[in-house]
This record gives C-alpha cells, structure tokens and sequence, in this order.
C-alpha cells in the first residue's frame, strides 16, 4: 500500500510540474526519482538538517516558488461534525514556514483527493487564515508531530481532479507528463478570494507561528481554546 501511495504521489508531482509548465512557469525538481530523492535538505547552523524542501521549484517572471503535492484517498471529518478536512504533518508544515520565511518565496501546497475528484491548492498565507485545529503525535501515532488540517472546501480549487489524473495515467504508462489537454490554465498563485470563516470554525493559531497577512478589518473576541483546554484566548477574526 505505501508503495501504491508513492507511485501515485510522483506521477501526480509530474502532473502538476507539467500544469505550471503550461501556465508559464520554468520547473525544477519534479525530475527526480521519488522513492530515491526523498526530500532535498538544507544544513542549518549546527549542520543538522533544518528544513525538507518542497517538491518542486518553478520560476515565473523572475519570481521562485516552491509546490509541495499532496495526493491523498480522501478527506476526513472534523470532530464536531463541521465539515470535511484534510492536513499535513506539523513537522513538514513548520518545515514550509521556514522554508518560505528563510527563502522569501512562497510555498504552495497541492491537494489532489482521489475521493472527492478535486485539486485544491494555496499558498501557506492563505492556509493559515483557515487553519482550524492541529492533533497530536499521540492522536496521529503515523504521523510527524502530529497533523495540521484545513477545511477542505475553503481550499480554492485548482481544477478538477480528472484533469490532473489524466496526465497523471500518462507519466504512469509511458513515464513522460505530457502536455496538458485543455487551455487555459489558472495560475495557482493568482490572487486569492478573501477568507470569511464562520465563528465556529476558527482555532487561534500555536504560539510562535507567524501572523497571517490579513488585508481586512480585525474584531477581537473570546472563543474556547479546545486543542490546549486553556480555557479560551483572545484572538483576530476578519469582518
């Protein structure tokens, strides 16, 4: 099954590589071997690995940026019932934050979900402004650090999911990603709605994480703080 996993994650790297290609970007990465590449690192002043890089590096009019995909079966649901998630692990999120923070270039996360037939992806700026709660190690024993999750239909959407499979099934059979079938293309990073998150679904964000960039206004209110039981916190929400 792992191994089922990985084929799919690098046929859908190449597929998305041959999307930003079709949308004017010049891509790096995607080229590599999967099951020997892993994730390239970087050495930080201690010389231990600090941070994994993303799957792939793309250059458009002199801009870097960095897209990690995210094939995944399906979503899950939020505990209280609030809608559908899907996430990361925190490890591999704080690994992008530093990444984006140290760089200066966004990072870009794709979701491709098998189930619900769709590719959605955003930046981390935009992810953190809909961020709603992150597990621990002990409630995703699989995972690094535990998971940090996002409402699923909050995610702007790519594209829908047959597209990206269809030049995915391409690269599976002949190895190659073919140049994408329809035009045009929307560029991932084009500017990006607004975020308008119901009361009940916000979670205050881990101290220490950086502040969302927020283009709106602020009213401050007290909401329970679930994740840390520390009896609730002040926090920012956009009107």
């Amino acid at each position: 099954m792992a191994f089922k996993r990985h084929a799919e994650a690098e046929a859908f790297e190449y597929a998305v590589g041959a999307y930003l290609r079709a949308c004017g970007y010049r891509t790096f990465g995607e080229s590599l071997n999967y099951q020997q590449r892993g994730a390239p690192l970087a050495r930080g002043d201690q010389g231990a690995d600090s941070y994994a890089g993303a799957d792939i590096s793309a250059m458009k009019n002199g801009s870097l940026s960095f897209f990690e995909v995210k094939w995944k079966s399906a979503t899950f649901p939020h505990r209280f019932g609030k809608g559908r998630l899907t996430g990361i692990d925190v490890d591999s999120y704080n690994a992008y934050l530093k990444h984006e923070r140290d760089g200066g270039s966004s990072v870009v996360i794709v979701f491709c979900h098998q189930l619900e037939r769709e590719v959605r992806c955003a930046t981390l700026a935009h992810l953190r402004m809909i961020e709603s709660h992150r597990c621990t190690q002990q409630q995703y024993p699989g995972s690094k650090g535990g998971m940090v999750n996002w409402f699923f239909e909050q995610i702007p959407l790519w594209m829908p999911y047959e597209d990206l499979d269809q030049l995915a099934d391409n690269f599976r059979r002949s190895g190659n990603a073919i140049a994408p079938p329809r035009a045009p293309i929307t560029d991932p990073i084009a500017p990006q709605p607004e975020v308008q998150v119901p009361m009940s679904m916000i979670a205050p964000a881990w101290k220490g994480e950086p502040a969302p960039q927020k283009s709106f206004l602020f009213t401050e209110v007290e909401i329970p703080d679930v994740d840390r039981g520390n009896g609730g916190r002040k926090m920012s929400r956009g009107r």
